[in-house]
């Protein structure tokens, strides 16, 4: 039932929508408040820090949707901050006790080093009741994955998308070779493939890190149910399931088939030259942006088993959600528009027709998640998502997850070099850990 005005707010819920205006209330003020009890704001100039692009158009729309429904005037004053820069546009902000945006959009990797600093800055979900309305429509992994780290394991991001990993591959080259990529069941028989694909067309099977791969090692890692990073905060440097994992990057490399890329300038250039790419699912709709003219040649399937006798789990990387300053002029209305934004059908079949991976479940049994998509040959690729999504791991996105992923490169760079695995994965690991006062297992 529609509530009219601001008759109904109480004193509280007055304060979370108007307070905030001087630069000094602390932003690391505790939030108990249960948006869920106060009257919909009909008014409302929302700050947003976001990335200009697919999730900001996407946002616009869900505006539009919502104002249409509720009869309000939400309007967003977006600024463009990129993802890999809004560690340190929120910082100073935070350190400061600064007012912050409404909402911020912040790659799930980046946020757990914010809220170990700042645990309280931004709304709590779980306290403030939100988690008990939109938790059962999102995949386990991705709730699993922002709770495992976060203060008290409370949720405080609304989810916006997966990272589920699955195999990108083009279509015509597979289809020159004479090979069916839907039926390759494991690495060994990818490898296989290449060495067909690499004879008969000349293509490569995919790109490898010069510098040291760790994106594949990683991957194959998870395939094996072991992250990088434990449930505790340890280091899987040194293990079986890194061993391995190397190994089958060692089997690519012996085989002849695959190129290598040595800056991120190169990287996704070499990627859309080769027959496969390993990534999450969000490249889906980077690939439709960025290289149009390859439109219909690629096609999508999970990724290939760990082997014939243990397909793994499917692998994790990626991945953003939207957060609510506690201190923020208007959190009220941003929590029910992000509310709305998670449960409103239309905004998540949207998500979907922008190629995002969206983390609601029933959103991939709606129409939009049965569409056709033209890129990918008019393949369904989301119900690809979804039995991906219906099998992942859980990752733990500790702050230092980028950096333990630099140590590994190290490692895997060193032994290309120098040789003895054993040794630079211990050495590398080690310096992790003494680092960070970490245990390596």
């Amino acid at each position: 039932m529609k509530k009219k005005g601001f008759l109904g707010l109480t004193i509280a819920a007055l304060v979370l929508v108007l307070g905030g205006c001087g630069k000094k209330e602390a932003s690391d003020k505790s939030s108990s408040s249960n948006f869920s009890t106060a009257a919909r704001v009909k008014n409302a100039d929302l700050k947003v820090y976001a990335p200009k692009g697919k999730n900001t158009d996407w946002l616009n729309g869900v505006v539009d949707r919502y104002n249409k429904k509720y009869d309000t005037k939400i309007n967003l004053k977006t600024t463009d901050v990129a993802p890999t820069a809004i560690t340190q546009k929120l910082t100073p902000l935070l350190v400061g006790h600064e007012v912050l945006p409404d909402i911020s959009f912040i790659q799930d990797s980046d946020i757990t080093g914010i809220l170990k600093k700042f645990p309280k800055s931004f709304e709590n979900l779980t306290s403030n009741g939100m988690e008990n309305q939109i938790g059962k429509l999102i995949y386990s992994t991705k709730t699993s994955s922002l709770k495992a780290t976060a203060p008290n394991h409370d949720l405080f991001g609304v989810p916006q998308d997966l990272g589920m990993v699955t195999m990108f591959y083009r279509h015509d080259i597979f289809e020159k070779a004479g090979i069916d990529a839907a039926k390759i069941k494991d690495w060994d028989e990818l490898i296989a493939a290449g060495k067909i694909i690499k004879r008969k067309t000349g293509k490569s099977l995919l790109a490898l890190d010069a510098n040291g791969e760790t994106s594949l090692v990683t991957i194959i890692m998870q395939q094996q149910n072991v992250p990088l990073i434990d449930k505790k905060g340890n280091v899987n440097m040194t293990g079986t399931a890194t061993k391995n994992a190397i190994k089958i990057v060692d089997k690519l490399k012996k085989s002849g088939t695959v190129s290598y890329y040595s800056s991120d300038k190169d990287r996704y250039p070499m990627f859309q030259d080769s027959a496969v790419i390993i990534e999450g699912t969000w490249l889906a709709g980077n690939m439709t942006v960025n290289y149009p003219k390859q439109s219909g040649l690629w096609r999508m399937r999970t990724i290939v088993g760990y082997s014939a006798d243990d397909q793994g789990k499917n692998p994790v990387n990626g991945g953003s959600s939207w957060y609510v300053g506690a201190n923020s002029k208007n959190k009220t209305a941003a929590l029910q528009l992000l509310k709305f934004a998670i449960t409103d059908k239309a905004s998540q079949a949207d998500l979907l027709a922008r190629g995002s991976a969206a983390a609601t479940k029933s959103t991939y049994d709606s129409k939009a998640g049965k569409a056709e998509y033209p890129f990918f040959g008019n393949q369904k690729i989301f119900d690809v998502i979804k039995q991906a999504g219906n099998n992942a791991i859980v990752v733990y996105q500790y702050p230092y997850a980028s950096d333990a992923n630099n140590y590994l490169k190290m490692a895997v760079y060193d032994y290309w070099k120098k040789g003895d695995l054993n040794a630079q994965l211990k050495k590398n690991s080690e310096q992790l850990a003494q680092k960070y006062n970490v245990k390596v297992n």
